[in-house]
């Protein structure tokens, strides 16, 4: 029996904006660009969350409703994922009214567009945090977490005790599917909002460094971009060779990221040859996976006041 025939896919990712209208309008305009540009390798955009600015907004529930209209009007024809950020819940003044307008406007939003990408798998949500998901996408184990930054509200150490069981469930149950050889599971991609809460990541390393495929956060919280074999708070001596982290480039300073997972098939392996060359913009991780930064940080970019004290 041979390996899994996987074909290849793209997605975007952004975070962290927008923090004022002009960003708003920001936002918008990219969305739409996306929208005009989508093509059958495109299979959905995730937000990793601060989807407005909480010392200004004051989290109201229009500022929720307004996130709401902005995706579904501006990039109808590709399924959004939202991940909450700080500025989202916790550090709302009212961060119980915050999360019910989260529930209200902002849970389960790919859900707004269902039969849109008809090949997109099932969406599992964990029962006791239905804002944590997992699926499957053409060998790729994909794990979004509420991972935010911010203000510890009383329920920190439980939400991280529910992010570390949530990967070990998905672990468990792909187990086979990981094994070496199988060629099942190629890839795991995890979002979260920050890297705050080293031990949700120290467990992910337990549970996913023994598998043969690399694993791949994606994050925002830092408003810049980098690349890096760590995050904050577990140190240099992760030690952990199939493991990079990304944090995104805050909304406002740069477009959404293009990140492309390269496919087996034999089309997409001749492909590969000539598609996986790095630029200033464009970095490949292991050999299959592109992320382009598309053009990267405006020339010209739009900044809230003291945005790098969010």
């Amino acid at each position: 029996v041979g390996l899994p025939q996987y074909d290849t896919f793209s997605f975007y990712v952004t975070g962290d904006a927008p923090y004022t209208e002009a960003e708003e309008d920001l936002l918008r305009e990219q969305l739409a660009e996306i929208s005009n540009s989508v093509t059958d390798e495109d299979m959905f955009l995730l937000h990793v969350g601060d989807l407005m600015r909480a010392k200004t907004t004051f989290c109201q529930r229009r500022n929720y409703q307004l996130i709401e209209d902005v995706f579904t009007q501006q990039l109808p024809n590709l399924p959004v994922f939202l991940i909450p950020g700080d500025n989202d819940w916790n550090d709302c003044p009212d961060p119980d009214l915050a999360w019910q307008y989260w529930e209200d406007y902002l849970m389960a939003f790919e859900r707004n567009f269902m039969g849109i990408r008809s090949y997109l798998p099932f969406v599992e949500r964990q029962s006791v945090r239905q804002e944590n998901l997992a699926f499957v996408l053409n060998g790729v184990l994909i794990i979004g977490l509420n991972q935010v930054a911010g203000i510890d509200d009383v329920g920190y150490e439980e939400r991280l005790d529910h992010n570390i069981a949530w990967i070990g469930e998905q672990a468990d149950k792909y187990q086979d599917d990981m094994a070496s050889g199988s060629g099942r599971i190629r890839l795991c991609i995890v979002f979260a909002h920050s890297g705050k809460g080293a031990r949700v990541f120290r467990h992910a390393k337990r549970k996913l460094s023994e598998y043969p495929f690399p694993t791949l956060v994606l994050k925002g919280d830092g408003h810049t971009f980098n690349v890096s074999n760590n995050l904050r708070d577990i140190g240099q001596d992760f030690g952990w060779d199939l493991f990079k982290a990304v944090q995104v480039d805050q909304g406002g300073k740069a477009p959404p990221m293009r990140i492309t997972i390269q496919g087996t098939t034999a089309e997409a392996l001749k492909a590969r040859e000539v598609g996986l060359e790095e630029s200033e913009n464009v970095k490949v991780f292991w050999d299959f996976v592109r992320l382009d930064r598309r053009g990267g940080v405006y020339s010209t970019f739009l900044e809230a006041e003291d945005i790098d004290d969010e």
